[in-house]
């Protein structure tokens, strides 16, 4: 019983961490969208997009491998017809972006992300079943 309550332990210590490190993320993600939001709204009519650069991807996959038991990996590993861009934008819905958020980041309308998410759902083999994109990653 004492084995099995200190598993019960590491297990709760273990999800905070991963639940604080993948708010970190989050936030330093939303941080850029605010960033371009507010010199957006300095300009008129001018739409400025996240630019996320092959290192930023790079240091947000790495984080999501350590914090979340190589979640690129698996989801790799698992559906391998995924392209990087398909990927990418899985990861940022593992680290719970809204659609607003994702649409500055990739500078198109929440329509292109819910379209964009609509075609990964059927490289994954969910776009026959009543489950959303955000709702498969987050159980992943």
């Amino acid at each position: 019983m004492e084995k099995a309550e200190n598993e019960r332990m590491k297990y709760a210590i273990e999800m905070r961490n991963k639940e604080i490190q993948i708010k970190t993320m989050r936030d330093f993600l939303l941080r850029k969208v605010d960033i371009v939001n507010k010199l957006e709204s300095l300009k008129s009519n001018s739409r400025e997009k996240i630019v996320l650069s092959d290192e930023d991807w790079e240091e947000i996959e790495i984080f999501l491998n350590n914090a979340d038991g190589n979640f690129t990996i698996r989801l790799r590993q698992t559906f391998p017809d995924l392209a990087t861009k398909d990927v990418h934008l899985l990861m940022l819905l593992r680290l719970g972006l809204s659609n607003a958020s994702m649409s500055a980041i990739y500078n198109i309308e929440e329509k292109s992300i819910r379209q964009n998410l609509f075609l990964v759902k059927k490289k994954i083999g969910i776009d026959g079943k009543n489950m959303s994109a955000r709702k498969f990653i987050e159980d992943f």
